[in-house]
């Protein structure tokens, strides 16, 4: 998240139902990481604005065959 204002701008993101307010001191920039089940869908936003949506990915398969072994799953 970036902030290019001269004043602290909190940030609300909601994962799912889960709700995280962030604090952006002035003139900076702040990476912040969580989680959430699969499917859910991620909003950032600012006040009552949305500025960015996205849904959490799901799980990757499991490979057939495991690349440093050559040996089949089971």
């Amino acid at each position: 998240m970036r902030n290019s204002t001269s004043r602290s701008v909190t940030y609300k993101l909601i994962v799912g139902k889960k709700t995280t307010r962030v604090n952006v001191k002035a003139e900076s920039t702040r990476r912040y990481t969580t989680t959430g089940r699969n499917g859910a869908i991620a909003k950032l936003m600012l006040g009552n604005n949305v500025l960015a949506k996205k849904r959490v990915p799901g799980r990757c398969s499991v490979p057939e065959v495991l690349p440093a072994t050559g040996l089949r799953q089971s």
